[in-house]
């Protein structure tokens, strides 16, 4: 490539890539100054597949060995070997990679991406599997994840332990009311203690947060949408947070605030 170190800006948005989209994404290291990339909005209709499953065939005997006519019953099983690496330049800034189609049946293990050393913006919005039962690695230099409309009902608690720098997280309507509801541990932010600005809007959030949630985010957070979900009560405690600016718990069906609820949003106001 005679300009590969001239190249800031790369837009592939809303084209027609097939099985070649990987060549693309492996050929963008190559671009040695490459700031900007949008592989956006794919076209839905192509047969795309991003991923590739090794499948392997493992023999062995069950642990309540079903017997026939005296002999055992030797039981074969599949299992998926599913580990991806995807590298990207280290000079990129902004990545959008934001409603592709993805058919590749069962998540993989874990995703990880190389290369990222200054990434402002990571966009994969609706870009998603069946489910986030896997973890994402190489994310330490992100300060804004877009994850949103991720189909998370089902969720590794570890998918996102890689963002240890993250600023601002938007995982708007990714089902994480069922995804969370047993994390009473509060490890799926737990790693995230930076971040200032949380949006888990729309989401079918039901019972409010444990208090182990944010246990992370108490001194860093200042914005936290929980707006269009299912709460009936006040989500959180506000007198946790001591940089809360923004509570937005719009649409929910919350009938009315406690005394302690108002007080404690006066103190935060006058903070």
């Amino acid at each position: 490539m005679k300009y590969k170190s001239c190249l800031e800006n790369l837009d592939l948005a809303k084209n027609d890539f097939d099985i070649h989209q990987i060549m693309v994404i492996s050929l963008l290291k190559l671009l040695s100054n490459l700031k900007r990339f949008d592989i956006s909005q794919l076209e839905r209709d192509q047969n795309l597949k991003m991923f590739h499953y090794d499948y392997r065939r493992s023999s062995k005997h069950s642990d309540h060995l079903a017997k026939l006519d005296n002999q055992s019953i030797v039981y074969n099983s599949y299992y998926r070997i599913s580990d991806f690496l995807i590298s990207l330049p280290s000079s990129l800034e902004y990545f959008n990679g934001s409603f592709i189609e993805v058919r590749a049946g069962h998540s993989p293990n874990s995703i990880t991406f190389t290369g990222i050393k200054h990434m402002k913006m990571f966009d994969i919005a609706s870009t998603t599997l069946e489910d986030c039962n896997y973890t994402i690695k190489g994310l330490e230099n992100v300060e804004v994840l877009n994850i949103s409309n991720f189909k998370c009902h089902v969720l590794n608690y570890t998918f996102l332990r890689s963002c240890a720098n993250l600023q601002q997280l938007i995982m708007h309507s990714s089902s994480l009311g069922t995804g969370l509801e047993n994390d009473h541990q509060g490890v799926f932010l737990k790693d995230l203690k930076s971040l200032q600005h949380i949006n888990f809007a729309r989401n079918e959030f039901k019972l409010p947060f444990s208090k182990l949630a944010f246990q992370s985010q108490l001194h860093s957070l200042r914005f936290l949408t929980l707006e269009g979900n299912m709460f009936t009560i006040m989500p959180v405690n506000l007198a946790d947070f001591n940089h809360l600016r923004l509570l937005d718990i719009r649409n929910n069906k919350i009938l009315y605030l406690t005394n302690k609820e108002t007080n404690d949003i006066e103190r935060l106001i006058k903070k």
